[in-house]
């Protein structure tokens, strides 16, 4: 996240059950603009959106993938988000 919007507010949570443990990581898109400064910020979403288009995200869904989980990532409304879901 933030390779891709440097600066923006991040949540993260961690659910668990007996079933499932589930990580998300979301952002906000790109950071505000500096007092004074004219334009608004411009969020680019990587290609791939929702396959995992980077190395990075691949890498983490096959890891999933090995353990029975699933993995999907790509832009919101908002900015962009991954979540990891692993079975217990």
């Amino acid at each position: 996240m933030a390779r891709y919007a440097p600066g923006s507010p991040t949540a993260v949570e961690l659910r668990y059950t007996a079933t499932v443990t589930t990580l998300t990581v979301a952002d906000q898109g790109a950071a505000p603009t500096a007092p004074g400064a004219t334009g608004a910020a411009t969020i680019t979403a990587p290609a791939g959106s929702w396959t995992g288009g980077g190395n990075g995200l691949r890498g983490m869904r096959e890891r999933i993938e090995r353990v029975g989980g699933r993995t999907q990532a790509g832009p919101t409304a908002e900015g962009w988000t991954v979540e990891m879901e692993i079975p217990a």
